[in-house]
């Protein structure tokens, strides 16, 4: 092989590097940037969508609120979420990467979203009001745990169904008993 060739493998090799690099990065930042700044973020999206998509998608949120799965099934929607996070947080600006980046991970997303069953725009949260609280597989004691919370943890709500919350904290999403509960 010529030297050149040898170049153009290793610039495609960085150029995959880098994309992948973004992705992960976009993938481990996104759920929380979405929570810390939603409505930095949510401003951007209006101003990208437009009037007429932000009116829609008000209008589908007051009349179900719990539509929010609906709402981000559009692909309009996502890509556009996905471009913002990619222009505010990608570490890699250079634009071809930074394209590609975006692409890739609007398709991951929309693969997702797609799979998903609890997705919302509007999260509740709660906090630990014991001095720790079992997180278990299912809803009811009789389930193993697969976490501990301790006093005062901050925990994203999911579902709520009798005394038995489904809760996120981090990477782990299992069920609480809500009377160990206060609202955030």
């Amino acid at each position: 092989m010529k030297i050149s060739s040898y170049i153009i493998i290793a610039v495609l090799v960085c150029y995959i590097i880098a994309v992948t690099y973004n992705i992960i990065t976009i993938n481990n930042i996104a759920e929380r940037e979405i929570q810390e700044n939603s409505y930095a973020i949510g401003l951007e999206l209006v101003s990208r969508l437009g009037i007429g998509q932000t009116l829609r998608i008000f209008g589908n949120l007051v009349v179900n609120p719990n539509n929010a799965t609906t709402i981000l099934r559009d692909e309009r929607i996502t890509r556009e979420l996905v471009s913002v996070l990619m222009d505010w947080y990608a570490p890699i600006k250079w634009s071809p990467v930074l394209n590609v980046s975006k692409e890739i991970y609007t398709l991951i997303a929309q693969i997702r979203v797609k799979s998903s069953t609890s997705i919302s725009l509007t999260s509740t949260y709660a906090h630990v009001q014991s001095v720790a609280l079992n997180i278990r597989s299912g809803p009811s004691v009789n389930h193993d745990i697969i976490g501990r919370l301790s006093r005062n943890a901050r925990v994203q709500v999911l579902n709520k169904s009798g005394t038995w919350w489904r809760i996120r904290t981090g990477s782990i999403e299992g069920y609480v008993n809500s009377n160990y509960l206060g609202n955030n």
